[in-house]
Formats: structure tokens, C-alpha cells, sequence
């Protein structure tokens, strides 16, 4: 791979639950901060897609999943992290 056609984009993200009721059963909601480092530029965000056009502004579109070529794929499906091998 040449130097020119690999890019490192460097993000830091906060994650917090927010309560949205009185209720103690509530779950609440996610909310997230996120900065791209190396432009200062950040944002607050509500939900999964806009965290990953904030990316995506950034790194360019992100490859579907299941196009890969990539042996190890980090997936994040409805607040659950998995690794795969």
C-alpha cells in the first residue's frame, strides 16, 4: 500500500445515557459526542446513523459488510459490539 493511499482519521466519542421520564423503569436514551481529532470538528449526535455520517464525512462512505474484503469486521447492531474473526 503507497503512503498516499493510506489515511488515518482519529475520532473520540462519549457516550451517555440520558433519562427521558420520572419513571425508574424508563430506559432512556443514548446520546454521544464526537470529535474528528485532527480537524477540532465535532458534534452532538442521538443515534447510530448520524454517529456514522460523522465518519463518513471523514473516511468516505463505509463499505457494506457483507462487500468486506477484510478478514476481522467490527459490527454494531442495536447497542451490542461484536468482534469476528
Amino acid at each position: 500500500m503507497s503512503p498516499q493511499s493510506f489515511r488515518r482519521d482519529s475520532f473520540l466519542v462519549r457516550i451517555w445515557r440520558v433519562s427521558t421520564a420520572f419513571d425508574a423503569d424508563d430506559p432512556g436514551m443514548w446520546r454521544a459526542y464526537v470529535q474528528h481529532v485532527q480537524s477540532g470538528e465535532s458534534r452532538y449526535v442521538d443515534d447510530l446513523d448520524s454517529l456514522l455520517a460523522f465518519f463518513e464525512q471523514w473516511t468516505g462512505v463505509l463499505q457494506d459488510q457483507s462487500s468486506s474484503s477484510s478478514k476481522t469486521q467490527l459490527k454494531l447492531t442495536g447497542g451490542e459490539r461484536t468482534h469476528e474473526t
